[in-house]
């Protein structure tokens, strides 16, 4: 579980590394190739990209590990040498929130938070006492609260 609280951390770390990348495609400075493209078509996909891209309105979320993320992400203070992304909405379907006990530092509520969402599969709303952690983690956040009868966590579908 060290582990995985360290891996918290450093997917955090991710999302602030690509919303960096994010901003020089956006600036068009960016140092970014494209596996497969000629120049001309890089520069051509990049400038798609940069037409598309809206980095005053983030939006994120995750499922699983990546729900504890986007949980951590909203929580926590930006790592050291980012600054704070301007998140405006965030989504967790299952959020796993297990690593926050052994990740470095705990979450900090640092608020206000965007509109978030937090989706449970029935199986996880059984899952006790993670359930309650959840719950917990919503609340402080102001988040709204659903779970999904019947929805199954590992494949995230509906069983018949």
């Amino acid at each position: 579980m060290r582990l995985r609280g360290l891996q918290l951390d450093f997917r955090v770390r991710e999302v602030y590394e690509v919303y960096e990348v994010l901003k020089e495609i956006a600036a068009g400075t960016a140092d970014a190739m494209v596996d497969g493209m000629m120049v001309e078509q890089e520069r051509t996909f990049f400038s798609q990209l940069r037409d598309t891209l809206n980095l005053d309105n983030v939006n994120v979320g995750g499922h699983s590990m990546g729900g504890g993320t986007t949980f951590r992400l909203l929580q926590t203070a930006p790592p050291d040498g980012y600054e704070a992304m301007p998140v405006k909405h965030a989504i967790s379907l299952d959020p796993w929130l297990p690593p926050f006990e052994f990740a470095d530092e705990r979450p900090k509520n640092k608020g206000p938070f965007p509109p978030s969402l937090s989706i449970n599969s029935q199986e996880y709303t059984e899952w006790e006492p993670h359930f309650s952690q959840v719950v917990e983690a919503s609340k402080a956040m102001g988040a709204s609260f659903v779970t999904v009868p019947g929805m199954t966590r590992e494949y995230n579908d509906f069983r018949g």
